[in-house]
């Protein structure tokens, strides 16, 4: 890679402003700016002692900036308020994003707002988007189908692919930022991309600088062969700024082989770059630069008081509230932004109540989905979550109808160690059938620990078969010695799997009293039982010379879990092979399961090993590589809470809902409740003691009580909006349901009817929360215990209202696209009749699909066309009718159907055909389980 020419910003903030023209010259006070004009900071008086501060006033406070820098004239104002409160993952924030995306005069504000829709998941404004996306310039077009994509649209991931190979560089640059984030390790699609875009870095260098070093981050996270180690290299750069990029990078990646040189440009006043390498130490938990940033913050150049704002809402230290807090007044709007974007960051990460409360509100909402693998991703946050919420959702989840979120579930309650949790479990194994699910409740069970359930295992272990002796090892984990003659028993089988089972459970028990077990099972003419047993002798750390043979051996494995465990065992001894492959090596792999596979190495690696490799983990792009990367925190919380908590603060606002939600849960058992109020002195010792003074008269009582008198006129008329809008959507299921001879006008007019009705509920709802933020404004960050309670009902009725109004217009969504494929399939074409037959599937009616399916043949019939769509719509019906009975009769019938309908796909080529193929396996699949029967 070449150098550029000229200063850089921050590489965080080159990849959130690669979005064109203003990205590359709006912020050129930044990037041009001199750290040694820190010098000319104003002089700081003493400081006074730190003040008592309300953290959740000053989080409101903050909200409030970010959400009026939506409404600024300044363009750049409402492009910076829209990456802050996508940064902080304001949700609240979505309807006027969606406004800003639709109507703004600015394109750059309409492509950001697009931007934080799709990284704040707002899946409701995808049809928007989509509309937006159909008549847009490509400049703008981009950024909406990067939106759609990180949405989910699948098909608008092949329009990125096509627009990076636009010739307009500021067409091609941002669609290769999207999909870098989007596509898998080892996309060789999308790596052929980026390193085509390599060839234009000195153009490239004129938007982002350094765009060399952007771009290798990007291809070394999505593993290309050489990227990586391409990066590393230009740390010998002769130049400070190419060897800064590369440093950035590779903080990016989790690496920390620029820590290095970032500390010897923040140790050289002489260096221009101080506190751009100051403040990319912070991922890396190097928090030596404080000092520099925070004399950066209190300087003269805004470019660098943005930097040092923002900076210090990633170390997350309460103290720096007392600086920031002034600057959300500040005379420049986007210092405002940047420090009130700092603000809310550090009130999320430093009060527990509020981490904790965000794990539990997102696995509420997913325990309540409709998609099972949603309500599964929640059940593995369960023991994230404070008990007293966990053990309710633990009991739901534990007796789900989907074995997925059952196993889960179980895998989760092993982590709870509750007497509460141990009840759950001990009632949901009394009536679980599933024989894998079951062994998951013993399992967690024995881990849980707790004496309630001894009389539950107990009479588990007296049963016969592999749950007998996986209940007799959890018996053990209770504190029942007398599982132990059941599992010496069990390792004497005939059987190799009670062989198994056996060491498997004397290996979960961790107690001296299962050697004998253990020792016999590593004699085994079996090597996986072996192999098990030598991992039980390394938990113990016994009989080390009997377990190193076979771990030796486990290393020549072909497959990666084996190796996996070997190795695990190996490190546990502290023992490493010279031959074999290290857990860094593992990392660097583009196969998801051989990072996967590093996870439990890593756990067992001395610490100063253990946490560079960690932070490599969880900036993984694979989710699941992350969730596993966060649970392995863990592992340092014992021995280096401080540590773990600086690797759980960038997580919290991971893309993943389940890493944020982990993060929050685990990170909230770390800090330390922030004061909400001063301390109070104890009194001098007088023999009578002084009266108290008297109460000082509440000047901003009538302010706020006026203030409340708005929110609940506004109230009532939301209210009156969201009734309306309730008796309109009704209207329109009704007129479906009759479906009079004028039906379809009828409808047609309810729908046009309901959305305007949306709109005014939207509308009159953000009413009331704003007059409840100036509520919230007028009553100040210590109101009077008056003004606190008029405060606390004006919040209640915004909060109500928008409960209220979102529910409305969720259901007015489903109510609109019920009628809008009514109308369409009242049009009598086959291209409407299938859309509706399509929406009909979806949502269950399958009775209305076949009606649509039935008038679409007879149009195709009378045409003697062939449409694919059909032939595909109808296996698709004819599989939701199979799942729908449990009649094995009537199930064969509908799946031989559905497969004579894909059938008809054959050589119709390209997506159709491909899923066609899939649909052809797992329909043969369930056949086969049918003839088995």
């Amino acid at each position: 890679m070449g150098r550029a020419a000229g200063h850089k910003e921050h590489l965080d903030e080159q990849l959130d402003e690669h979005l064109g023209e203003r990205a590359a010259g709006g912020r050129e006070d930044l990037r041009n700016g001199h750290v040694s004009d820190v010098s000319d900071a104003r002089d700081p008086a003493t400081p006074p002692a730190e003040p008592i501060i309300n953290v959740e006033q000053a989080r409101k406070d903050s909200l409030a900036v970010l959400s009026n820098s939506l409404a600024r004239v300044e363009p750049e104002v409402r492009v910076d308020g829209v990456r802050a409160v996508t940064r902080v993952k304001d949700g609240s924030s979505v309807p006027k994003l969606t406004e800003l995306t639709e109507k703004d005069l600015d394109k750059q504000v309409r492509a950001s707002a697009a931007e934080g829709l799709g990284k704040l998941g707002a899946s409701a404004a995808a049809r928007l988007l989509a509309e937006l996306e159909q008549t847009a310039a490509p400049p703008l077009q981009v950024h909406y189908t990067a939106a759609l994509a990180r949405l989910g649209d699948k098909a608008a991931v092949g329009r990125l692919h096509k627009q990076v190979k636009h010739k307009d560089l500021a067409i091609a640059f941002p669609a290769a930022m999207a999909l870098a984030e989007l596509s898998k390790p080892g996309d060789k699609k999308t790596l052929r991309a980026l390193r085509a875009l390599t060839e234009h870095e000195a153009e490239l260098n004129a938007q982002v600088p350094y765009a060399g070093a952007v771009l290798l981050t990007k291809l070394a996270a999505l593993r290309d062969d050489q990227a990586h180690e391409v990066l590393v290299s230009l740390l010998s750069s002769t130049d400070e700024g190419t060897q800064l990029a590369a440093a950035e990078g590779l903080v990016k990646l989790g690496d920390d082989r620029g820590k290095q040189v970032l500390a010897a440009v923040v140790a050289n006043p002489a260096s221009p770059n101080r506190l751009v390498a100051a403040v990319a130490q912070i991922p890396l938990g190097e928090y030596g630069g404080l000092e520099l940033i925070n004399q950066a913050l209190a300087g003269k150049d805004l470019g660098q008081r943005i930097l040092a704002a923002r900076a210090l809402g990633d170390i997350a230290q309460k103290s720096s509230l007392t600086a920031l807090l002034p600057l959300i007044t500040d005379g420049d709007w986007r210092m405002r932004v940047a420090a009130a974007a700092a603000a809310v960051t550090i009130a999320a990460l430093i009060d527990p109540g509020q981490l904790a409360q965000a794990s539990v509100n997102w696995t509420k909402g997913a325990m309540d989905s409709e998609d099972w693998a949603v309500r599964q991703a929640a059940a593995g946050v369960l023991a994230d979550l404070p008990a007293a919420d966990a053990v309710p959702l633990l009991a739901r989840a534990i007796a789900d109808k989907e074995k997925g979120v059952r196993l889960r579930a179980s895998r989760s309650a092993r982590k709870m160690k509750t007497a509460e949790a141990a009840r759950e479990v001990v009632a949901a194994i009394q009536t679980e059938a599933d024989p894998e699910v079951k062994e998951e409740q013993i399992i967690a069970l024995g881990e849980i620990g707790h004496s309630d359930a001894r009389a539950t295992l107990a009479a588990l272990s007296e049963e016969p078969g592999r749950l007998g002796v996986m209940a007799a090892g959890s018996l053990i984990s209770v504190g029942d010695p007398s599982g132990a003659l059941k599992l010496e028993a069990a390792v004497a089988a005939p059987a190799t799997g009670m062989r198994l089972a056996a060491v498997q459970a004397a290996s979960r028990a961790q107690k001296p009293i299962v050697l004998p077990t253990l020792k016999l099972g590593a004699g085994d003419r079996v090597f996986d039982v072996q192999l098990t047993a030598a991992e039980g002798l390394s938990l113990l750390n016994l009989e080390k010379a009997l377990a190193l043979p076979i771990l030796t051996s486990a290393m020549k494995a072909k497959d990666t879990a084996t190796v996996s465990r070997a190795l695990t065992a190996l490190t546990r001894f502290g023992e490493a092979p010279d031959d074999a492959r290290t857990p860094a090596q593992m990392l660097e792999s583009a196969d998801p399961a051989q990072r996967l596979a590093a996870v439990p190495v890593v756990q067992e690696m001395p610490m100063a090993e253990r946490l560079p490799l960690l932070r490599r983990l969880l900036a993984d792009p694979d989710q699941q590589v992350r969730r596993a990367g966060v649970d392995a925190v863990e592992s340092v919380v014992k021995k280096a809470p401080e540590e773990a908590i600086k690797l759980y603060k960038p997580l919290v606002t991971d893309a993943d809902p389940v890493v944020r939600s982990k993060a929050s849960g685990q990170m909230s058992r770390l800090v330390v409740e922030p004061p909400k109020t001063a301390a109070t002195p104890a009194p001098a010792p007088e023999p009578v003691p002084a009266a108290a003074p008297a109460p000082a008269p509440d000047d901003a009582l009538p302010k706020v009580l006026e203030s409340l008198a708005q929110v609940k006129t506004a109230a009532a008329a939301a209210t009156a909006e969201i009734e309306a809008l309730d008796k309109i959507a009704a209207e329109v299921s009704k007129r479906i349901k009759d479906d009079d001879d004028d039906a379809d006008k009828q409808v047609a007019d309810a729908v046009r009817r309901l959305k305007a009705a949306s709109e005014r509920v939207e509308q009159t709802t953000a009413q009331v929360e704003s007059a409840a933020k100036t509520t919230a404004t007028t009553a100040g960050a210590a109101p009077s215990a008056e003004s606190a309670a008029g405060l606390k009902e004006a919040q209640g009725l915004a909060a109500a209202a928008r409960k209220a109004a979102d529910a409305a217009r969720r259901a007015a969504r489903d109510a609109e696209e019920k009628g809008t494929a009514f109308i369409d399939s009242s049009k009598g074409d086959v291209t409407t009749l299938l859309s509706a037959a399509a929406l009909s599937i979806r949502t269950g009616e399958l009775g209305k699909a076949d009606k649509s399916l039935a008038e679409a043949a007879k149009l195709l019939k009378s045409s003697g066309a062939r449409n694919p769509t059909f032939d595909q719509l109808q296996g698709k019906l004819y599989q939701a009718r199979a799942d729908e009975t449990e009649d094995p009769v009537a199930k064969r019938k509908h799946l031989t159907r559905a497969q004579a309908a894909y059938q008809r796909l054959s050589g119709s080529g390209g997506r159709l055909q491909a899923d066609a193929a899939k649909q052809l396996q797992s329909i043969a699949s369930e056949l086969s389980a049918l003839d088995a029967k």
